[in-house]
């Protein structure tokens, strides 16, 4: 399943989607600035960003899960190997 904001490329490989990346990236802003996840899912849906299983629908559990992945890291987790530098992020970590 791809994550909102990137698409595959022929390849296999993840690329920030142009259309729906610089969305994903506000919902995680608005997030660090404290916005509640309600609100930055319902951000998603008011701009037709479907979530990983192709619904419209991002409930609390979906938005909680979205910003915990470190996929938007650019991170890439196979079993106990990690690749920090598989793809392009589309957020920075916290500081």
């Amino acid at each position: 399943m791809v994550p909102a904001g990137y698409r595959k490329r022929e390849d296999g490989r993840l690329e920030p989607d142009p259309r729906t990346a610089p969305i994903v990236a506000e919902a995680f802003r608005r997030r660090a600035n404290r916005e509640p996840l309600s609100a930055a899912g319902r951000f998603l849906e008011g701009q037709g960003v479907r979530t990983g299983a192709d619904n419209l629908v991002w409930i609390y559990s979906t938005v909680k899960r979205m910003i915990a992945r470190r996929v938007y890291l650019g991170e890439v987790h196979a079993g106990p190997w990690v690749n920090p530098a598989a793809h392009e992020p589309l957020v920075d970590a916290a500081r």
